[in-house]
C-alpha cells in the first residue's frame, strides 16, 4: 500500500497495508528529493537513511552510522563505496532501465533517479511509475503531445524514446543531460519539457555571469512551456534553467531559435 500527500508525493509505504503493516517506509522529502528514511516506526532522531545530495546528484547515504558513496555518470549510480575508498558495488543497466549487472551490495537505486520497488520491479518517477522491463512509463503523460513532435505523442512514452541522453526525474519532464531545473520541482504543475520544440525553441550553450547569475546578453527568456492544470494558450511562463559549471566558470541555458 501507498500513501501520497496533496502533491502527490509517495510519503509511506506499507505491506500488506498501513493499517497494520509489516514492514513500513516514511519517505521525508526536501523539495523533489528524498533525504530520510525511517523504517518500521523508527523513532524521529533516529532515520534509518538519509541521503546527502548536491543539486540533482546523490553523493552518500548515511545508514546504521556508516556512510556509502555514490558514483555516478551523466544517468545512473554505477558504483558504491566506503569511506575507505573500497568498492562495494558495481552495476549497469539496459538503456530503458533493465539490470545489465550488478555485483556487491544490491541497490534499490538502480536507474536514474529512481528507487525500483522490489515488490512491483517497477521505478518510482515521482509523477508515475517506468517499467523497465517495457521500455515506457504505466500510466500515460497528463497531455496528449503533439503532432509537431511525434514522440510525444506517444503517452506512455520515456524520454521521447531517447534514454542515452534524457532522463525524467519527475515522471513529467524530460531533461536533456547536463540540464536541471533550478526555479522548478515535481508538485509545481510544469509539465512537457517534450513540447518546448513546439513553441519554436531549442538549446544553445550561451555565456552566463557566475558573478550576477545573469546571461551575458539583453535578450528575454521566455518559454511557452505546457502545465499540467492549464491550457496550452495560457500556460506561458518564464523557466530557468542550470547547467553543470565548467572550469571557465561560465553557465549555460536553453536559448531561443533565432
Amino acid at each position: 500500500m501507498i500513501v501520497y500527500d496533496g502533491l502527490g508525493i509517495r510519503i509511506r509505504k506499507c505491506a500488506p497495508n498501513c493499517g497494520s503493516p509489516a514492514s513500513s517506509t516514511i519517505y521525508i522529502f526536501s523539495g523533489s528529493k528524498v533525504i530520510a528514511e525511517y523504517d518500521n516506526g523508527a523513532a524521529v532522531a533516529s532515520p534509518s537513511r538519509e541521503y546527502i545530495d548536491s543539486g540533482a546528484q546523490l553523493l552518500a547515504k548515511s545508514e546504521s552510522g556508516t556512510l556509502t558513496y555514490y558514483h555516478s555518470d551523466h544517468l545512473s549510480n554505477r558504483a558504491t563505496t566506503d569511506s575507505g575508498g573500497n568498492v562495494l558495488a558495481q552495476r549497469a543497466h539496459y538503456p530503458f532501465g533493465e539490470t545489465w549487472y550488478e555485483s556487491g551490495t544490491a541497490s534499490k537505486l538502480k536507474f536514474t533517479t529512481y528507487e525500483r520497488d522490489s515488490e512491483t520491479g517497477d521505478d518510482f518517477a515521482m509523477a508515475r511509475y517506468a517499467v523497465s522491463g517495457l521500455g515506457r512509463f504505466s500510466s500515460p503523460d497528463a497531455l496528449a503531445g503533439s503532432a509537431l513532435a511525434p514522440q510525444s505523442m506517444n503517452r506512455f512514452s520515456y524520454v521521447q524514446n531517447d534514454p542515452i541522453n534524457s532522463a525524467d526525474p519527475s515522471g513529467l519532464v524530460r531533461t536533456p543531460w547536463g540540464f536541471a531545473f533550478s526555479d522548478v520541482g515535481f508538485g509545481s504543475s510544469w509539465n512537457e519539457f517534450d513540447l518546448i520544440p513546439v513553441y519554436g525553441y531549442s538549446f544553445q550553450m550561451v555565456p552566463w555571469s557566475s558573478s550576477t547569475g545573469e546571461p551575458v546578453t539583453t535578450e528575454e527568456w521566455s518559454y511557452g512551456i505546457v502545465g499540467t492544470s492549464r491550457a496550452p494558450e495560457t500556460a506561458t511562463a518564464t523557466a530557468r534553467y542550470s547547467h553543470w559549471k565548467r572550469p571557465s566558470e561560465t553557465h549555460g541555458r536553453p536559448r531561443k531559435r533565432p
